[in-house]
C-alpha cells in the first residue's frame, strides 16, 4: 500500500471516530466541536449558541432549495415530481426545524 492511500485510509477511520463520538455526545446533550486548533466538548451553557447555528444554517438551505425549485423547468419533472409537491416537501422539513 502506498504512502498516500495509507495517510487518506487513517483520515477516514478519525473521521468516522469523530462523527461516532459527536453523534454519541449530541445524544447526551453535549456537542463536540471545534474551536480555535483544536476539538473539545462544549459546555452545555453553549447549546443554544449552537442550535442557533443549526437552526439558521438549515434556514439558508431551505431558502436555496426553494430558489432551485422554483426556477426548475417544470418539463424536467415527472408528474409526481412538480414544484408544488417539493414546495410542499419542504415547508413540512421547515416546520421540524422551527
Amino acid at each position: 500500500m502506498e504512502v498516500k492511500d495509507r495517510i487518506k485510509k487513517d483520515e477516514l477511520a478519525a473521521l468516522k471516530i469523530t462523527t461516532l463520538i459527536r453523534d454519541r455526545l449530541l445524544g447526551l446533550g453535549r456537542y463536540f466541536g471545534q474551536h480555535d486548533d483544536h476539538h473539545r466538548v462544549f459546555l452545555p451553557s453553549e447549546n443554544l449558541k449552537k442550535v442557533e447555528s443549526y437552526q439558521s444554517g438549515a434556514q439558508r438551505k431551505l431558502a436555496k432549495a426553494r430558489k432551485l425549485l422554483k426556477n426548475t423547468p417544470v418539463e424536467l419533472m415527472g408528474a409526481d415530481d412538480n414544484a408544488a409537491n417539493r414546495l410542499l416537501l419542504l415547508e413540512k422539513m421547515s416546520r421540524r426545524v422551527h
